[in-house]
């Protein structure tokens, strides 16, 4: 059954620090407060040091039983193609610090996500990419963005954290990418916020919960029917609102293909590959336009176009919190 975190004390400006001088409150140009307001700018990390960790998880495992080949210059063109795809509906691109070390790094979503008040500093399951903090850090210091938690407890992946719409967290988790207790040190940190958020427990094969689960627009999501449990998916749906499922397969979740970006006005990106016609069918009866990226050197790997990009900043869906206090 999915955990629960419900704020202590909500009232309306609970997204603005109660501390704050209101004299001080101003808007800022970063921030989310939602998976799926407009998306105005993107954090990125280009592959050039990009490589595979055979036994990273079960998607890149499957692929190297299968004999399938990684070549790193068609990874940086299809990279490249990402970028060209978000650059073509306005949206800027930022870009992380390179690493030489860090051959994982272009999953830009595992080690950090945006909040309303800033960026939350991961910590990821693996010792050898806990390295990729320091191009965040050096990133918020750049560009003037506040580090507003750092994990501490446990481990938080990225991936797993959905920051679904205002007021709505939900977190997955698996013991093994993301813990248990690393989960509820974030859940209690947005409660005392005044957001109400929810645990959900899932398959450690489907690395994070964005591989079975990604929010299409507020009253839409992309769900592996298969990876949830009946009383999974009745709790998620109805805590989150959800009217509408775009409904996935264990095999087109595992090829990475509810692995959506959502852009904003019914628009998603979504991985190019011959087994996404039903979820392109219901994308467009719901009204979607899809945009087919062919990222098919991450997918095997284990990463599709939610991994590769982290939100930096996006409208505010709930206009009454467009500022923060900083």
């Amino acid at each position: 059954m999915p955990i629960s975190r419900t704020p202590n004390n909500f009232s309306s400006n609970a997204l603005q620090d109660s501390t704050a001088d209101p004299a001080v409150i101003k808007p800022v140009d970063w921030g989310i407060d939602s998976e799926v307001g407009r998306l105005r700018e993107i954090i990125l990390c280009a592959p050039d040091y990009w490589g595979i960790d055979k036994n990273a998880n079960a998607v890149v495992k499957a692929a190297v039983a299968r004999g399938v080949e990684f070549d790193v210059e068609t990874a940086k063109q299809q990279h490249r193609n990402l970028v060209s795809a978000l650059e073509r509906e306005g949206i800027a691109v930022r870009w992380l610090p390179q690493l030489k070390s860090q051959i994982s790094q272009t999953y830009t979503r595992d080690s950090s996500f945006m909040t309303p008040w800033g960026i939350v500093v991961c910590r990821m399951q693996a010792e050898c990419r806990r390295g990729e903090y320091a191009a965040v850090i050096d990133f918020c210091r750049q560009h003037n963005v506040p580090i507003w938690k750092t994990v501490t407890e446990g481990t938080v992946e990225g991936g797993d954290v959905h920051v679904a719409k205002p007021g709505k967290l939900l977190i997955g988790y698996s013991e093994v990418r993301t813990t248990r207790n690393g989960a509820m040190q974030v859940l209690d940190w947005f409660a005392e916020k005044g957001w109400t958020g929810k645990l959900v427990q899932i398959n450690p094969d489907f690395l994070h919960l964005d591989l079975l689960f990604c929010m299409a627009d507020s009253d839409t999501a992309i769900m592996c029917t298969d990876g949830l449990s009946r009383e999974q998916f009745d709790e998620i749906v109805n805590f989150l609102e959800i009217k509408n499922v775009v409904r996935a397969s264990y095999n087109q979740a595992m090829k990475l293909l509810c692995n959506v970006l959502a852009l904003g006005d019914r628009k998603v990106i979504i991985q190019k590959d011959g087994d996404n016609a039903s979820l392109l069918g219901q994308l467009k009866d719901y009204g979607f336009a899809a945009i087919e990226v062919d990222l098919s050197s991450f997918t095997l790997d284990g990463g599709g176009p939610h991994c590769l990009t982290m939100s930096y900043r996006r409208d505010f869906l709930d206009e009454s919190r467009v500022h923060h206090a900083i």
